[in-house]
């Protein structure tokens, strides 16, 4: 029965269906509590996903208490370097990275590379899923060089344990990827993302990693104004999320936004807005009103309304996007300064200068407080 309803859960997870998950995990937790007692690791994975499921709701506060109390568990179970406490301790590092607690979350890293090293070895594949977490926390700060290194490390493990052929090769080639596209290095970003997408098609046919390479792949091409290579590809990949994940999924929404966002560029703006509230929809019925997913697809649509010099709307529409924000992120969380910037922008084109003065100097302040 725990193994039934733990599957049962993730798979709901994995679809985005959050609230047929929940009643699988606390099913799960009070088997363990009442089979193995409290103490137990099986406990402590109960908790571990439940605080999976209260981070993907955003929820994050909730989830790094559960994640903890995981952790302590498993640590004085089975060691503080059992593969299962390293486990753990890199997934509350990821939840940190959610939150913009980077310097935390390399801290974990660092800690569960150490035991990794000292008692599995250099190559281990648990040691490589550490090098992509850590990889993933520098290239949000922008620290590009450290990022690639973890990535290239990451790809060689994989590589040598598991066979270039292997899904968690074509992972590790997405990220390395993503960083060069990030430093405008496109060639090589290109033939990393195509290296990926043929051993995702080979191996797994159309499944959610594929999706996500074709989905990357086509971010590229936008970005370099190649709307008609990125159309298909953003097509493609949103074909495959509804077939496999559903019409509902969180990264069915994350492409429509950016299909909106190409249509847009187009000059296509009504196609571009049905393709924005198809998101904020999926998004509003999976996480509620108040998560911060719905701020993206908010203020792209307070753009089309900026656009229209319609500043009443879009004023709504990004303060409900940044309060959202607010609400889940820590106060110097890098999106936080992004939503003040919009807001202000949004006020300095209204001409109303010293309410826009005023989330300017909000925005310098986070930044430089952020920066030491």
């Amino acid at each position: 029965m725990f193994d039934v309803v733990r599957t049962l859960g993730s798979i709901y997870l994995g679809k985005g269906k959050y609230d047929e998950a929940e009643p699988c995990f606390i099913r799960m937790l009070d088997l363990s509590e009442k089979g193995f007692g409290p103490d137990n690791f099986f406990t402590a994975l109960g908790l571990s996903n439940i605080g999976d499921l209260y981070s993907a709701r955003g929820k994050y506060q909730e989830a790094e208490i559960l994640k903890k109390q995981a952790i302590k568990i498993t640590e004085k179970d089975l060691g503080p370097n059992n593969l299962n406490s390293v486990l753990l301790t890199t997934k509350l590092a990821e939840l940190y990275r959610e939150q913009g607690r980077y310097r935390e979350g390399i801290a974990l890293c660092d800690r569960a590379m150490k035991s990794v090293e000292g008692h599995l070895g250099l190559d281990h594949p648990l040691l490589a899923y550490i090098f992509n977490i850590s990889g993933l926390i520098y290239q949000k700060q922008a620290m590009y060089a450290d990022a690639e290194r973890c990535y290239e490390r990451a790809l060689q493990i994989f590589e040598n344990a598991q066979g270039e052929s292997h899904p968690q090769t074509a992972l590790s080639l997405n990220n390395l990827a993503e960083i060069y596209r990030d430093q405008g290095r496109f060639s090589e970003a290109e033939l990393l993302y195509k290296r990926a997408i043929e051993i995702d098609e080979k191996v797994l046919g159309d499944h959610p990693d594929l999706a996500q390479q074709l989905h990357n792949l086509a971010l590229l091409y936008f970005s370099q104004g190649h709307y008609d290579e990125a159309k298909p590809l953003y097509e493609r990949a949103l074909a495959i999320w509804r077939n496999i994940s559903g019409p509902r999924h969180p990264e069915v929404a994350r492409c429509l936004n950016h299909l909106g966002l190409l249509h847009h560029r187009l000059g296509e703006k009504a196609k571009a807005e049905r393709y924005y509230r198809q998101a904020l929809s999926i998004m509003e019925a999976t996480f509620g009103p108040s998560h911060p997913e719905l701020a993206d697809s908010l203020f792209y649509i307070a753009d089309l309304y900026i656009e229209q010099e319609n500043y009443v709307e879009a004023k709504a529409l990004c303060e409900q996007a940044l309060t959202n924000w607010k609400r889940a992120l820590r106060p110097d969380h890098p999106n936080v300064a992004r939503g003040l910037f919009i807001l202000a922008r949004l006020h300095h084109l209204a001409s109303q200068y010293s309410q826009a003065l005023r989330l300017y100097q909000q925005t310098l302040d986070l930044l430089r407080d952020k920066a030491m």
